[in-house]
């Protein structure tokens, strides 16, 4: 399954939501009739590719979170780092909005869930006298506009600038060792 979203994707990625069923079924060497039995229409054929780029997030993020060998504040780090195995052109996001409003709430509501493993290395970090105390929810308001400003770049570009900014921020709240 995951070939096949990972060629939605990269057909999404090329042409928005312009892509066929038909060109993806060719992709695939499968017919439109497949994919409508395995996976259903265009829509949830988008829907079903968007989840396996956010689920595979969650997966490194779980990776980092169990590393024994990392700090908590290199796991924090690390985890606020993570990118998926593949990605969406957030390019063609709003197209998604307004051709596939479902698909485009996914996105949104995938950025702003599931933020306790977030809470959880923070409140440790801040425990373990790495960072002095923080705001969570404006942590996360400022690490969600800096991920919006980030997928519009080339993937060499978000990771380096992610890097930089995450270490910006956490640079503020560090503790001064002695």
């Amino acid at each position: 399954m995951e070939a096949f979203l990972y060629s939605a994707i990269e057909l999404f990625n090329e042409k928005s939501v312009k892509f066929t069923l038909i060109e993806l079924a060719t992709r695939n060497k499968m017919s439109k009739k497949t994919i409508y039995k395995l996976y259903g229409d265009k829509e949830k054929v988008i829907e079903l590719a968007i989840m396996a780029v956010f689920d595979s997030i969650k997966e490194e993020e779980r990776k980092i979170f169990n590393r024994k060998d990392l700090s908590d504040m290199d796991k924090l780090k690390e985890y606020l780092c993570v990118f998926p195995s593949f990605s969406i052109n957030y390019e063609y996001v709003d197209d998604l909005k307004h051709h596939y409003p479902s698909a485009y709430d996914i996105i949104r509501n995938r950025m702003h869930a599931d933020w306790e493993g977030t809470r959880v290395l923070v409140e440790q970090a801040i425990e373990d006298k790495y960072l002095q105390e923080l705001d969570f929810e404006i942590l996360r308001l400022i690490l969600l506009g800096i991920y919006n400003e980030i997928v519009t770049l080339d993937e060499e570009q978000q990771r380096k600038r992610l890097r930089a900014s995450i270490d910006m921020i956490f640079k503020g709240y560090e503790i001064e060792s002695i």
